[in-house]
């Protein structure tokens, strides 16, 4: 079998439950903040969810502990690591920015705050972080795709680090990105590109980095250790809420403030399960199996039901927002689970394949110029 084929064995068997969870939490967690703020406005709501948002610090420190996690121990080529990623991140993006695009220009009024501006899609398909026309902020076309732009650029460097011959090539990755962080920090720069590249946020993925290398370079946490960092989670998450620490405004500090306690649920949750005390369900797995598609697609499913439910509906009682935030989730959750089987699987296999083919087209090519 070809290289890139050739890794799914080993990947997929190291894939965790628990971090699947997490990721499905992570995503319904997201889902629920963006409905929560869509129906009256982020200023007007009757319900507060906005810790929800911090699903988005859950995915940046899984990304940094699902790329170390898997790739420990396997000699993987940088070329390979960088189309693995593309495949799995780049059709589906694509897709569906593509589907906004037409929307937007479609139906301008159910998207209003999305650009119809032909030079920022295409710096939305291509990942480059760029200024939003109309919401005059650093969000692509499909708002919470700003979070790719930070994931294909840790890619980048997470593929750079392969080219280091060593088992610990991951810990290169640690070092540049806080370099980049305190270069931002020093010598800040109002550019899209160098925002985006020196946000604190970068360091999530160090953390997930290194939780990952606990695990695997050291000995495996006791199973008490899971109800002892869970307590610790709820009385950050008690604070959080009595409080209402609106980390936003402190960008610098939200890697200490979330992304650890976020690194201590990765912990807990990887220590469950190993520990042999988190059950499987078949559910929970395709949840995070659909957890990218869930993200991307709840855009749409905000765009037309926040315009129906404000059409059929008079909105004036926590309970009546409770039901839109359910009705939005419940949606979004039945929409994403076939794009994901239907159409996230089948781009992902569709493009393996042809890579392969082309690969083999080609070694057959040298093959035969070699026996003449």
């Amino acid at each position: 079998m070809q290289a890139v084929d050739s890794l799914r064995p080993a990947i997929e068997s190291r894939k965790l439950a628990s971090i699947q969870y997490l990721r499905g939490f992570a995503a319904v967690a997201v889902v629920v903040s963006h409905a929560a703020n869509s129906l009256l406005g982020h200023e007007g709501h009757l319900l507060d969810f906005d810790l929800g948002a911090y699903g988005v610090d859950v995915f940046f420190v899984l990304s940094g502990f699902i790329m170390f996690y898997t790739s420990f121990d396997l000699r993987m080529r940088p070329g390979d690591f960088l189309v693995k990623r593309l495949i799995r991140i780049v059709p589906l993006y694509l897709i569906l920015t593509t589907a906004m695009f037409a929307m937007v220009v479609l139906l301008p009024r159910s998207f209003n705050r999305e650009s119809p501006d032909v030079v920022a899609y295409l710096a939305s398909i291509l990942f480059i972080p760029h200024w939003n026309p109309r919401a005059h902020n650093l969000e692509p076309l499909i708002g919470q795709g700003w979070t790719l732009n930070y994931e294909m650029f840790f890619y980048v460097l997470f593929a750079l680090a392969l080219f280091i011959r060593s088992r610990y090539n991951a810990f290169f990755v640690l070092p540049v990105i806080a370099l980049l962080v305190a270069l931002g920090h020093q010598h800040p720069v109002e550019n899209p590109a160098y925002l985006t590249y020196t946000d604190p946020l970068m360091l999530e993925f160090c953390l997930g980095i290194v939780v990952a290398a606990a695990f695997k370079l050291g000995n495996a946490p006791s199973s008490r250790w899971p109800a002892f960092l869970f307590a610790i989670l709820a009385a950050i998450t008690a604070y959080l809420y009595t409080f209402h620490a609106d980390l936003h405004g402190l960008v610098s500090l939200r890697p200490v403030m979330i992304g650890i306690p976020c690194s201590l649920l990765v912990i807990a949750a990887v220590t469950l399960e190993r520990s042999g005390r988190l059950p499987k369900w078949s559910y929970l797995l395709l949840l995070g199996d659909a957890s990218y598609s869930l993200y991307l697609v709840h855009g749409f499913i905000l765009g037309f039901g926040q315009r129906l439910w404000h059409r059929l509906f008079t909105i004036h009682s926590a309970l009546s927002h409770a039901a839109y935030i359910g009705f939005i989730l419940v949606v979004s959750i039945a929409v994403s689970v076939p794009i994901y089987r239907y159409l996230e699987v089948w781009t992902g296999r569709k493009l393996t394949t042809a890579i392969e083919r082309l690969r083999l087209r080609s070694r057959e090519g040298r093959a035969a110029i070699s026996t003449k």
